[in-house]
């Protein structure tokens, strides 16, 4: 069945569900707020346990050419679960999806979108009094810019091989992705802020360990030719291990990337280990700033990369340095 605002043709596009029950959109079935120009509707639901099966869809998206996403928030005293759709995307500009929950939040095997198809995309914000789990997509890309994606959890915070979180751009700046997590980060999936003309931002605070695994990547990337490249930070309250990849390299100049630890960082592993502020093709052009500070040990085999043509730097300050690796330039 179809939950849908207006019926027919009408102007109000607003949907609002309070109950101390929970919620199922089962498979096949759909929440649908519009409004009658096809702009996104506002949404706004209280329950218990909000879920969406596979096959169901939750939308505050626009239906209409050149119309914006709308509003969705959800509230809950138990999970917010996602395993179908759930969209407030935009044929401009994307719209907004706040989710509170008093338990955990996943976005499991679809989606939760405010992408922005030809402007600027739209916002998420996701706050979990427990656990975040991407195995899905999470994204607020656009063409002119990407959106913003805020995750706040008392738990962990774990992105497995195939997750995703995006706040990418198709044609300008990348978005802004901000992580405030009280227990441990684990990304083995992508966390992403590329975009054709850089200047993306990947701010995290992990209280407890970071984990960036072999098949993990963070990355602020431009792609575009004669573009900088984008700003990651991260800080963790325990230790930091980073065997896959962390990235702002540039096609013109590349800009900073700062990690800071509590405890020890180990850079490599079985799969090596990047951290790299490439600036230009190649490091053709003026490279970037790698800042690395930890209260311990600095250790690891892999990769410490700022190639440039001037101006690149690696800063690191430890306790005992005990990196094996490769550093380009030397640090």
């Amino acid at each position: 069945g179809e939950l849908k605002s207006p019926i027919s043709g009408g102007a109000n596009g607003v949907i609002t569900v309070s109950t101390d029950c929970d919620v199922t959109v089962q498979s096949g079935s759909k929440i649908t707020a519009a409004k009658g120009d096809g702009t996104g509707g506002t949404m706004t639901v209280s329950a218990r346990n909000f879920t969406v099966d596979a096959g169901g869809a939750v939308s505050a998206g626009s239906t209409a050419s050149n119309q914006n996403g709308g509003a969705a928030t959800v509230t809950t005293t138990g999970d917010f679960t996602v395993n179908g759709a759930f969209s407030a995307d935009g044929d401009d500009n994307g719209g907004s999806i706040i989710v509170d929950s008093n338990d955990d939040i996943s976005v499991g095997g679809s989606s939760l979108t405010a992408i922005g198809t030809n402007k600027n995309g739209g916002s998420i914000i996701l706050s979990a009094d427990d656990d975040i789990t991407v195995p899905g997509l999470i994204s607020t890309t656009g063409k002119d810019s990407g959106g913003t994606i805020t995750l706040l959890a008392s738990g962990d915070l774990t992105v497995p091989a195939g997750g995703s979180v995006l706040a990418e751009s198709t044609n300008k700046k990348g978005g802004r992705i901000d992580a405030v997590i009280d227990g441990a980060g684990d990304i083995s999936g992508t966390v992403s802020v590329d975009g054709q003309d850089g200047d993306g931002k990947v701010m995290m605070t992990i209280q407890d360990n970071m984990t960036v695994s072999g098949t993990g990547l963070i990355s602020a990337n431009s792609t575009d030719p004669g573009k900088d490249g984008g700003t990651i930070g991260i800080k963790v309250g325990g230790n930091a291990t980073y065997s896959g990849t962390v990235r702002a390299n540039a096609t013109d100049d590349g800009k900073i990337i700062a990690l800071w630890s509590e405890g020890s960082t180990a850079i490599g592993g079985t799969v090596g280990g990047m951290i790299s502020a490439i600036g230009g093709a190649g490091g053709g052009n003026n490279g970037g700033i790698i800042d690395i500070t930890t209260r311990a040990t600095l250790s690891g085999d892999g990769a410490i990369d700022t190639s440039g043509a001037v101006n690149c730097s690696i800063i690191e300050r430890t306790v005992t340095n005990s990196f094996a690796g490769v550093s380009t330039p030397a640090a």
